[in-house]
């Protein structure tokens, strides 16, 4: 008997053991939950004339492509660090301590253990928790150099189609039960119930919106979110891509920036060599975003009066000559749309107190059929005038050149900014192996 009660007691003392921490001391968290650091911006609300003028069945749906977003909110938490849910828990149950109450609102401001802050430095919430080298989707203790080991191991065992599975964009990679290899799941099949339950919710918003085209891309979305296929996403992506005239907007964003660890086989020519002998070509882990907006016809006629520059765009291209008849056409084409009436950001695309992305070009589709750019107003208006856009002023210019400086030229620069995505070599012929995104977006 004593023995059991033994064993009970060290039970009980390992549960009592502290697994989180705080991150920031009180001064830097009291900081950071000011509202005077915090970045601003100015959401859509129910009692705006924007939203009045709506149909009624375009209210309706909003109502539940909102509820979506926030569950895709649920569902990026998870990708982006094992330790999210579990930390917000910590911080949930502790509510009645003062650091417990500023760390909460840096967690919901950065969404996350860590983000990049205004100052666009990386700020971490938990102490001794970093950011994974690949979020959620690899296992924390897993090295490049055994990445790369298993590889090669799991390609020599004819496994390939495992390979696959573990270096494409969308799926979850953990050890196996000896903890030798790997194993991997997608996203929609890992987080199945979440995915069901925004599939459910675009279902419902399709009965109700009022607009033809946006219904039928919200019915694709349906089955991609059911079925585990990433062609599925695709059909969706592309019909997404040929939309413009809608009245509603939602915008379903998926970048790999995040991803430290798939990358790093473009630097191993050996091994990425010996995959795509094999048909294996990895692409970096999903990060996933979502946005819902009223689309502003005004904006959007200003956005596409700019498309008359991209063949002037074009001509300062690396390898112009080369890609000119294969790709000019298509980026003319482009669609173009500014969200100058946005509702709600969740997920990666809202997950950044300072940097969050004022526009993007989207999707990266790999069946054909466009591509699209989409423009936040009311995020860039938010910078205007900011501490932040103050502090580089002063920085780059000297006081008699400020008043030179026009922030509306800020939106012509973002506009020939994505305008000019894919107007440049491929990674095939840039050779620039993992730094190639990096290049392009600079």
């Amino acid at each position: 008997m004593k023995k059991k009660k033994n064993k009970r007691r060290k039970k009980k003392k390992r549960r009592k053991k502290k697994k989180y921490e705080y991150g920031l001391n009180i001064t830097e968290l009291e900081y950071r939950s000011n509202s005077e650091h915090l970045g601003h911006f100015l959401l859509l609300q129910k009692d705006s004339p924007e939203y009045a003028a709506l149909k009624e069945g375009d209210k309706k749906a909003l109502k539940y492509l909102v509820k979506a977003a926030l569950i895709l909110e649920e569902i990026e938490l998870r990708i982006d660090n094992i330790h999210n849910i579990p930390f917000r828990n910590f911080l949930e149950k502790k509510k009645i301590k003062i650091e417990a109450n500023f760390t909460k609102i840096s967690f919901d401001s950065q969404k996350g253990i860590s983000a990049i802050d205004t100052f666009s430095q990386m700020v971490f919430i938990a102490k001794n928790h970093k950011k994974p080298l690949c979020m959620r989707c690899f296992p924390e203790d897993l090295t490049i150099e055994k990445f790369h080991e298993i590889l090669y191991k799991l390609v020599e065992d004819g496994k390939i189609d495992e390979v696959k599975n573990i270096t494409n964009q969308r799926s979850i990679v953990e050890w196996d039960e000896n903890k030798l290899y790997l194993k991997s799941a997608d996203y929609v099949t890992f987080f199945k119930q979440k995915f069901t339950e925004k599939a459910d919710l675009f279902f419902e918003a399709a009965k109700y919106s009022t607009h033809k085209d946006f219904n039928e891309y919200l019915e694709l979305q349906v089955a991609a979110l059911k079925t585990a296929d990433p062609m599925l996403d695709a059909y969706a992506n592309k019909k997404w891509a040929a939309l413009q005239n809608t009245t509603l907007e939602l915008t379903l964003t998926r970048e790999s920036y995040n991803d430290g660890i798939t990358g790093s086989i473009a630097n191993n020519a050996k091994l990425r060599e010996y995959l795509n002998a094999n048909g294996i070509y990895p692409i970096g882990k999903d990060s996933l975003g979502l946005r819902v907006c009223l689309i502003n016809k005004n904006g959007t006629e200003t956005i596409i009066g700019i498309k008359k520059f991209i063949p002037q765009l074009a001509e300062f291209m690396p390898y112009y000559e080369k890609n000119k008849p294969k790709k000019l056409k298509a980026e003319v084409d482009v669609n173009q749309t500014m969200f100058d009436d946005l509702i709600i950001l969740s997920g990666d695309t809202g997950s950044y107190i300072g940097l969050i992305p004022l526009a993007e070009n989207l999707p990266n589709l790999t069946i054909g059929g466009g591509r699209r750019n989409v423009y936040q107003h009311q995020l860039r208006a938010a910078t205007i005038g900011s501490k932040k856009e103050k502090m580089k002023l002063e920085d780059i210019l000297v006081p008699e050149q400020v008043q030179y400086y026009s922030p509306e030229a800020l939106l012509y620069f973002i506009v020939a900014h994505e305008n000019s995505h894919c107007l440049g070599p491929v990674l095939s012929e840039s050779k620039l192996c993992d730094n190639d995104s990096l290049i392009e977006e600079n």
